[in-house]
């Protein structure tokens, strides 16, 4: 993925919204070992993602939709409004086919 401001900077900056602190550092470890991603933040919980985004100006946003889905997706909406370039990924871990 390369949007014009992550070309310029040569990197891909990735912000991370995970509830789980074990996926959470795990995508941290996996963005950041992997050539051309930075881990710019994680906001720990979907509320502050937004005010985190205008901080860390990331190019992609990796979500965990968990247990808090409904605060996610919010959240997602907000980001999608206020940054309409940003990737954003989601991951389910879910057998609900509503997901």
């Amino acid at each position: 993925m390369s949007t014009p401001l992550a070309a310029s900077r040569g990197v891909t900056r990735v912000l991370i919204l995970a509830d789980a602190p074990v996926l959470r550092r795990g995508l941290i470890g996996m963005v950041n070992e992997t050539a051309g991603l930075q881990a710019v933040g994680t906001p720990g919980e979907p509320r502050r993602a937004l005010t985190l985004a205008e901080t860390a100006r990331p190019d992609a946003v990796v979500v965990e939709l968990g247990a808090g889905r409904g605060a996610t997706l919010n959240a997602c909406r907000d980001l999608r409004r206020r940054f309409p370039t940003l990737a954003i990924v989601a991951l389910a871990t879910s057998e609900d086919p509503a997901v």
